[in-house]
């Protein structure tokens, strides 16, 4: 593909795969450093502040082919339907480019958010006040304004006592624990919860002062990546290749023949006759004992007992920790937390 001046790409899906689509544009930027990059999608908060995107704009923006589109090379797929991808045989940030129609996989999988100093200050406001901070994301894939039946938890979902277990858990270890859910979700005791529809940039903000992440294949778990802190997540039906990153504790159970499976597939026909794919084991996955909770979380407890450096965010591009230029790659600032275990 030659270089192109303007371009214009929609992404689609859930807000963790728009996390995931920021390494898109970053590859963009990296192989047409002088490029400019009109990024069309359904959540363009996780854009805000990105120095390498030239328009951020929402796919309902009205005159959005007549002002924007037009004169740039429009791109638009789903790596869900990439086959590397749904084999599990590649990361989804890693066939985003090929997907695009790109000559070449994207090396680096992991995100990258930005945020502004105002966030910021907002975040260590609360953390000054809270700490020291595990986040704690149990259930997802839940867009906006849509309900879900909490008795019909999704293939990756935990459920509510295994979550209630490790929230206990890391109280009892001195750590306050921060519910990520939507209004919906199921509650939990003793944890920090934000009940007044806050978006989900302000859980972003946190992430540079938590101490860690426990959680699942969600949209948490890549912002996370974005800045590489700790995390320990569980995986229920999706694949930890496809997904995850290797820098964090993975965990699967392997009661049934087919562990993560990443079934049903997304974004493509996974019909039998009775309907909907439905796993044929009852979501063993999702089975965690009491014993696997314990020992599970007090390893990765112990792991961050000394992690009492807190990365100061990106918030510049020069900055960032996933720069190409390892000359100008972000250097971490140390802030003592006085509350290290």
């Amino acid at each position: 593909m030659k270089e192109e001046k303007r371009f214009s790409i929609l992404i689609k899906g859930g807000i963790g795969k728009h996390i995931c689509a920021t390494s898109l544009v970053r590859y963009i930027k990296e192989k047409y450093p002088k490029s400019k990059i009109n990024v069309i999608s359904a959540f363009p908060e996780v854009f805000f502040f990105n120095p390498r995107v030239y328009r951020n704009l929402h796919f309902g923006t009205p005159y959005l082919f007549e002002d924007y589109i037009k004169g740039t090379k429009y791109l638009e797929a789903d790596p869900y339907q990439y086959s590397d991808f749904y084999a599990n045989k590649s990361h989804l940030s890693e066939v985003y480019p090929l997907a695009y129609g790109f000559p070449s996989r994207n090396k680096n999988i992991h995100p990258e958010m930005f945020m502004s100093t105002s966030e910021l200050k907002a975040a260590r406001d609360f953390v000054e006040n809270n700490k020291p901070i595990i986040t704690l994301q149990t259930t997802g894939g839940n867009q906006r304004g849509y309900m879900k039946d909490p008795t019909e938890l999704t293939g990756r979902d935990l459920k509510q006592e295994v979550a209630q277990k490790i929230a206990d858990i890391c109280k009892k270890e001195g750590y306050k624990v921060l519910h990520v859910k939507l209004p919906q979700e199921y509650n939990l005791k003793d944890t920090i919860e934000f009940k007044d529809g806050i978006q989900f940039r302000r859980y972003i903000a946190l992430i540079p002062f938590i101490r860690g992440h426990i959680g699942i294949d969600s949209a948490m778990m890549h912002a996370v990546a974005a800045f590489k802190k700790p995390g320990l997540i569980f995986w229920g039906s999706t694949n930890s290749t496809a997904l995850g990153y290797p820098y964090m504790t993975n965990k699967y159970r392997t009661a049934c023949p087919t562990p993560m499976c990443s079934r049903p597939h997304f974004s493509m026909p996974d019909i039998t006759p009775e309907g909907r794919w439905v796993c044929p084991y009852g979501y063993k996955c999702q089975e965690w004992a009491d014993e696997e909770i314990d020992e599970t979380i007090q390893t990765f407890l112990n792991s961050i007992k000394s992690s009492n450096q807190l990365k100061i965010p990106l918030n510049k591009e020069h900055k960032n920790i996933n720069a190409k230029n390892k000359s100008e790659e972000y250097t971490t600032k140390v802030v003592q937390d006085k509350d290290a275990k």
